[in-house]
């Protein structure tokens, strides 16, 4: 299941806070880009696992999407 939440996820934040598909697929590669480093950071001092820590940074980075979209579209 993590594997697939690491590609579907930043892709579902994404056309939440985006109105074109264009936009979409390029915030969708800098939130993957940004949740895989600060996962890996987070992951690094707290010392917790690296996979599971990029997973719930997405799932963060996702609800925080829903409230953005109010103000977008």
């Amino acid at each position: 299941m993590p594997v697939s939440v690491k590609y579907t996820t930043p892709a579902a934040s994404a056309l939440q806070m985006t109105k074109g598909f264009k936009a979409a697929m390029i915030t969708a590669a800098i939130i993957a880009v940004f949740s895989v480093l600060a996962g890996i950071t987070i992951s690094f001092y707290a010392d917790l696992p690296a996979g599971a820590t990029v997973v719930l940074v997405n799932f963060l980075l996702l609800a925080l999407s829903f409230p953005i979209k109010k103000f977008v579209r």
